[in-house]
């Protein structure tokens, strides 16, 4: 099975989508998990201070811890007592106080209570908190009660595990830390809640911090909360999934549109046009075949007039060749001196668009060769006007010549430079009125050399001047041959121009006529 691209899409999103849901499914299980057991701990903080409260008041009456070291049903049973003492968390840090408890009582019932300079006898214990101050605190249960009172209170249960024995690691210590009453087991986690009585550690409560979720009830509360976030994330990777899907899909549709429209352009239908009118990746994908297409339609049209433009430039020699060759053969003309030098100037012209061609297309695969030197570009166009000088007499057209300077240096080609200017003079003799002027002026800059070739009238229009170094185009609609030449002479010249990392452009002259400016580089050694 082939797997698309949507295919992979989707797979990819789905893949990344489940794997942070997995993710977050451990991680949440882990941060239940710690919360519910920083919660138990903090439950059994409570309920520590609460029995504190209840064992302090049995120490108060007995002043010792006598009365329950060993009794373990004592100890359960005071355990019991203390879910109904409800310990606000201010009262219970650092330790718990009977001392402390009385005083708020007594503030609760105001200094009536406690006449002003009454105070205990040196040596004597604090009487114990009478009903009023009970009732300020919580109005505790009383502090022993009979087995058949304690088994009718034991299932009231106002908290949670108010009916649940004292933990396996809880214990009562004496002022020493040892072993009163309680569980025997302890780890090295233990910690002690000291409990004081008028100021003095009398004992401690050892207990234990949740490790782990032992309880059946805990245990299913997890696992609830671990299987509605596992619900939750199904939910979410289902619409995740189908939103990845539809979203696969209109990627889908649009892609194909585009393979459609490269379709159309493999098979040769150039003009084919996306709608596709998005600034997103596939709609500047889209705006590109559309340029693509339309650059193809104008190489294929360029082509099929460059075939019909060449066989007319071979076809009209040709056919002058064979039309006088058959009158001398049919004895309609005689072989004269006249004759001979008519067929020799077509078999020229001919000869010369066979050459032109080849060196066009010898240009275009980079296989004209170039030998460049240092040479002076000033004295290469004197040579030039001065070899045309003849051509331009006899059109009565006046040539001028400025340059800056005697000596401009560049790196080039003499031969191939001169094939150049030579063929802007033919181009100017061709196409300048008789009577016209031709100016040329060479000036010097910082980095470069600028030559301006212009000539009079004739003109061109706008269009007709961004068309002049397409190959085989006359401006001339009736392609006489007596007026222009092969029509690739200006293809030639801006072919060797780039090869000397030059430019040429063409502009209307302020002559009336075409004004040729090009640029070299200037030679730096």
């Amino acid at each position: 099975m082939t797997f698309k691209l949507w295919h992979k899409l989707v797979l990819t999103i789905v893949c990344i989508t489940g794997i942070v849901l997995i993710l977050a499914i451990f991680l949440s299980n882990q941060s239940v998990k710690s919360g519910f057991l920083a919660y138990l701990n903090d439950v059994e903080e409570r309920r520590s201070d609460s029995f504190s409260v209840v064992l302090l008041r049995q120490y108060h009456k007995h002043r010792n811890w006598d009365f329950i070291k060993g009794n373990r049903r004592l100890w359960e049973r005071s355990f019991y007592q203390s879910r109904d003492i409800n310990v606000r968390k201010e009262e219970a840090q650092p330790v718990l106080d009977v001392n402390i408890i009385g005083k708020r009582a007594e503030e609760s019932e105001g200094p009536a209570e406690r006449p002003e300079g009454r105070r205990p006898p040196p040596g004597k214990f604090p009487p114990p908190p009478r009903k009023k101050h009970l009732e300020a605190i919580g109005n505790p249960p009383p502090l022993f009660i009979e087995d058949n009172e304690f088994r009718s209170e034991q299932p009231r249960s106002v908290s949670r595990g108010a009916t649940k024995p004292p933990p396996k690691s809880m214990a009562l210590l004496d002022a020493n830390k040892s072993f009163l009453v309680g569980g025997t087991q302890a780890s090295e986690n233990a910690t002690l809640k000291p409990l004081k009585f008028s100021g003095k550690v009398v004992g401690y409560i050892r207990s234990e911090p949740f490790n782990e979720i032992t309880d059946e009830l805990d245990q299913q509360f997890v696992q609830h909360q671990n299987q509605a976030f596992i619900k939750i994330s199904l939910w979410a990777l289902a619409i995740v999934l189908i939103g990845a899907g539809l979203f696969a899909a209109y990627l889908r549709s649009r892609i194909n549109k585009i393979g459609d429209q490269a379709g159309l352009l493999t098979s040769g239908d150039y003009r084919c046009q996306s709608v596709d009118k998005s600034q997103d990746e596939l709609g500047q994908l889209s705006k590109k075949l559309n340029i693509l297409g339309e650059t193809l339609e104008e190489n294929r049209s360029s082509r099929r007039r460059w075939i019909s433009d060449i066989s007319h430039e071979l076809r009209t020699p040709v056919t002058v060749l064979k039309g006088e060759i058959e009158a001398i053969q049919d004895k309609v003309r005689e072989l004269t001196p006249s004759s001979i030098d008519s067929l020799h100037q077509e078999v020229l012209r001919l000869s010369r668009l066979i050459s032109d061609l080849n060196e066009l297309s010898l240009s275009d695969l980079g296989a004209l060769s170039y030998h460049k030197e240092t040479l002076n570009i000033v004295e290469l166009v004197e040579d030039i006007i001065t070899q045309h000088q003849h051509q331009f007499d006899e059109k009565n057209i006046t040539v001028t010549f400025n340059s800056s300077n005697e000596n401009i240096e560049i790196d080039g080609d003499g031969q191939r430079l001169e094939q150049l200017f030579a063929n802007l003079a033919n181009n100017s003799q061709h196409y300048t009125c008789t009577s016209g002027q031709l100016e040329i002026n060479i000036k010097k800059q910082a980095d470069s050399v600028i030559i301006e070739w212009s000539d009079s009238e004739p003109g061109v229009s706008d269009e007709e001047l961004g068309r002049l170094f397409e190959r085989l185009y006359r401006v001339e609609a009736s392609r006489n041959r007596n007026a222009g030449g092969s029509g690739l002479g200006l293809s030639i010249a801006q072919n060797i121009v780039a090869a000397h990392d030059g430019n040429i452009e063409a502009k209307h002259s302020p002559l009336g006529g075409i004004s040729f400016v090009i640029t070299f580089p200037i030679n730096r050694h």
